[in-house]
């Protein structure tokens, strides 16, 4: 397995993993910080509407390079090319094939929830770091079966949920913990926008 500056890779990617407490809207082994000469090779799985905001920040980061995408969907599998930032990104229908090149070493996956476990589970078995958006998955069987092969296989995972990763979640969270607010019988949570909305209400689901 090769090295960053001396460090293993799965070690960088784990790292990186460990301060997703800062994440927004982003994997956290995008945001790597200073630029390097050997990024991480990512596949991008899914590349609808969340799939494709996803590239566009993979692309225009140093810390990681879009090295394939997948979708059965031409329309979405052409945009999300486009998107990559990477001429030479190679482009799959099937998951599978993406996951049997040597060349991606990490994937985010952004397809409907219902595929997240089998790609999920793939993915391990691949030997992949692994980005999965949320919801993770429709079961807490299945996502048993997912948390074992993410632990048989030792991988580094993450769940994409930038409300529960967002800094005024996390440091609620540790208020409650430290017992700063005393015995906690009720939340009541909520997200608010102070600029207009580019889609139809109905569309939102804030």
């Amino acid at each position: 397995m090769q090295s960053i500056g001396g460090i293993n890779r799965r070690t960088f990617l784990g790292a990186t993993v460990a301060g997703a407490s800062t994440l927004v809207t982003v994997p956290a082994f995008l945001r790597g910080g200073s630029p390097t000469a050997n990024p991480v090779r990512v596949g991008h799985i899914g590349t609808g509407t969340r799939g494709w905001d996803l590239i566009k920040y993979t692309g225009a980061t140093d810390s990681a390079k879009v090295v394939a995408v997948c979708d059965v969907y031409k329309p979405h599998l052409k945009r999300g090319l486009e998107a990559a930032g990477n001429p030479d990104a190679k482009s799959y229908s099937d998951y599978r094939d993406l996951l049997a090149d040597p060349k991606v070493e990490a994937v985010v996956i952004a397809t409907p929830d219902h595929w997240h476990e089998r790609i999920l589970i793939d993915a391990a078995n691949a030997g992949k770091a692994v980005y999965c958006e949320k919801g993770w998955t429709h079961s807490i069987a299945a996502a048993k079966r997912m948390r074992e092969a993410v632990r048989k296989n030792k991988i580094v995972m993450q769940l994409g949920h930038q409300g529960r990763q967002f800094p005024a979640s996390v440091d609620g969270g540790k208020m409650i913990r430290e017992g700063k607010l005393g015995p906690v019988t009720f939340i009541k949570t909520g997200r608010y926008k102070n600029k207009p909305l580019d889609a139809p209400v109905w569309r939102w689901y804030g």
